[in-house]
């Protein structure tokens, strides 16, 4: 795999940092990938090993969702090394915090095994459409630690679906808890890595859920980076002459500043960044494959629900 990358500023403030962009080339199939068969089925595959499936319901209101029963990490991101820690926020900006957890967490996402990174652009800072939100609120982290591991997430315009946690909670005797802990309390707890999942609408989370509890149990924010595919969009030219001419036309009419149309035209000409849909790879064994594993993990936890299953035919169906 060949990577580089870049700071990255809001397109209308040109000093307010939003994260890394990471331009990736020749890399191989990424081993914490997406994968999807028909009737919209879905599975979260990290090496050989499934962590979640989901499927979304005919008229796409929703979609059952199951979570393997785990206690341990996925190993995307070895342990945070505490020197590592202190060294990075002995810096007293956040914004140079934050730019200094962005480099980390790009260097190890590159050399990690289990890496979600293939070809194309990605960008790690804030959440959202307009990559804004930064902080998981406690009540926030709190429906995510307690979301059942078999459920439905109903889906709609107005409705936002919580990122989903990859593992169960640790004790909140662990030791990496309660060491977190101490750094949540002055508010220097490291970022919770999270990667965005278009499928399901809503990211996942790669690693910090230590870091989450820790967060939860000091009734703290927890900070958070985001991964996500984005493609960048150049302005339309049309549509650029127009802003232009309205703009001169408001200048010379006295009704906006100067400082407001060089707002205007630096949001018009300046190219925007957009999420992308998540690349899915295909099922080997498609259908048959999906159910077999949903059915096993159903059976292995002794859960009599099988509304995931609803309605698929064969050997393997419900």
């Amino acid at each position: 795999m060949k990577y580089h990358w870049h700071d990255v500023a809001r397109r209308t403030a040109p000093d307010e940092w939003l994260g890394l962009r990471l331009e990736v080339s020749e890399a191989s199939r990424p081993s914490f990938r997406v994968e999807a068969c028909e009737p919209r089925c879905l599975r979260v595959v990290a090496g050989a090993s499934p962590v979640l499936w989901s499927r979304i319901e005919e008229d796409y209101w929703g979609y059952e969702l199951l979570r393997r029963a785990r206690t341990e990490g996925l190993s995307i991101i070895p342990p945070i090394p505490f020197d590592t820690v202190r060294c990075i926020n002995a810096v007293e900006e956040s914004d140079a915090r934050s730019r200094g957890w962005a480099a980390f967490f790009a260097q190890q996402l590159a050399e990690a095994k289990l890496t979600p990174l293939s070809n194309g652009s990605w960008q790690l800072g804030a959440m959202g459409h307009t990559f804004a939100q930064t902080e998981l609120v406690p009540p926030l982290v709190q429906s995510m630690i307690d979301a059942a591991r078999l459920r439905y997430v109903h889906w709609d315009f107005h409705v936002r679906c919580h990122p989903i946690v990859l593992r169960d909670a640790s004790p909140a005797s662990h030791g990496r808890v309660k060491a977190w802990r101490k750094f949540a309390r002055v508010g220097l707890l490291p970022p919770v890595l999270l990667l965005w999942v278009s499928g399901l609408d809503t990211h996942v989370v790669l690693d910090g859920h230590d870091r989450l509890l820790a967060a939860l149990l000091e009734g703290a924010t927890a900070p958070a980076l985001a991964l996500s595919l984005v493609e960048e969009h150049k302005p339309d030219g049309a549509r650029c002459d127009a802003v232009r001419r309205s703009v001169a036309e408001a200048l010379e009419a006295g009704r906006i500043s100067v400082e407001r149309a060089n707002a205007v035209l630096l949001d018009a000409h300046v190219p925007y960044i957009k999420r992308c849909l998540t690349r899915a790879f295909p099922i080997e064994g498609g259908v048959g494959t999906w159910a077999a594993e949903v059915k096993l993990e159903l059976e292995h936890r002794g859960h009599p629900d099988r509304d995931i299953l609803e309605g698929l035919t064969g050997p393997d169906g419900a």
